[in-house]
């Protein structure tokens, strides 16, 4: 029976296509029910004809795009240490500038709780929203983001589209929402790769990373120190990185009413005069984590007053760093 059902549907293509070819020749439309029947049998197989190819494109498309998943994993892997580590500092000091804030307003707005806790919760909400921000940014460069998810959605794509395929002779229109559901999850898998490459191309074009350093004089890094008026002082800037660095680079710019000494025995140090300032220059080719180095200078002060040293911090692949501290001439 199915095999009379396959030929008579031959038979019928084959009547139809003749026909089709012969109005066409003729410029002629259909004139009777049989033929107007031949015509819209003749349409429906082009348009089923069209459907099959499209649920094997969608197939193909998945096999495609799960083969390529893993290469981007392998080259998304080498940036999602540093990313992590950078998502990480970036969180601290928005907890940080976030409590800040919150206690600024809970001072001003200390009598006025209805204003208070609407600003307060504006402030979190933004928090909240860059916090999330930062974490996905990373979390697609992970296994799960990278490969886990979007193999899953392009294995559920390539199911529906063989599904599609297998019951296309058996009910069509079941095909065309098997097809449209393959198409979905094979444009959400998409997103989430692009938003890898995403991801990975901020961490190539971003190649440096923020370090934080601890600036200030002496062992105990004071932000400010107190010297005498016309008095040898000798005094030492310190500098510890948070992090181990290659080719430091220290500049501080002294006031030239310090007087500061002009000359120096360590080859490590530069010192270049100007007319306002003078500038003192300290280079180290490898710093180790939370390990403090610095250089030692003298002053001899001849006006008193409050003096801005202003601290230049640069090294191998990381953000430069600036500080100000504070010298006071009594």
């Amino acid at each position: 029976m199915r095999l009379q059902n396959h030929r008579l549907s031959a038979l019928t293509l084959l009547a139809t296509g003749e026909f089709t070819a012969r109005s066409q020749e003729d410029g002629q439309q259909p004139k009777n029910i049989n033929d107007r029947r031949l015509l819209v049998e003749s349409t429906g197989v082009k348009m089923n004809d069209a459907v099959l190819q499209v649920l094997l494109i969608l197939a193909f498309l998945a096999i495609g795009l799960i083969s390529v998943t893993f290469p981007i994993y392998a080259i998304s892997v080498n940036f999602l240490p540093q990313q992590k580590w950078e998502n990480e500092k970036e969180r601290k000091k928005r907890m940080e500038e976030l409590k800040a804030k919150i206690s600024e307003l809970t001072v001003q707005l200390g009598g006025q709780d209805s204003d208070t806790e609407t600003k307060m919760r504006e402030q979190l909400d933004k928090y909240e929203a860059e916090k999330k921000g930062t974490e996905l940014r990373y979390q697609y460069l992970t296994a799960r983001g990278a490969v886990g998810i979007p193999v899953v959605l392009l294995v559920l794509s390539l199911l529906f589209a063989v599904f599609g395929i297998y019951g296309f002779y058996i009910d069509s229109q079941g095909a065309i929402s098997l097809g449209v559901l393959s198409a979905l999850f094979s444009a959400v898998a998409l997103y989430r790769l692009y938003k890898t490459i995403s991801a990975v191309e901020y961490g190539a074009l971003r190649p440096e990373r923020t370090v934080e350093f601890v600036v200030g004089f002496g062992e105990k890094y004071e932000k400010r120190i107190s010297i005498e008026l016309r008095k040898t002082t000798s005094a030492k800037l310190v500098v510890k990185p948070e992090s181990e660095i290659e080719n430091l680079f220290i500049q501080v710019d002294f006031p030239a009413e310090l007087e500061l000494g002009r000359k120096t025995n360590d080859p490590s140090i530069t010192i270049t005069e100007y007319e306002d300032v003078t500038v003192y220059g300290y280079t180290e080719v490898y710093i180790p984590k939370e390990s403090g180095i610095g250089f030692s200078f003298s002053m001899t002060p001849k006006k008193k007053g409050e003096y801005t040293a202003k601290v230049s911090v640069c090294a191998k692949r990381i953000y430069e760093y600036h500080e100000n501290l504070t010298i006071e001439v009594v």
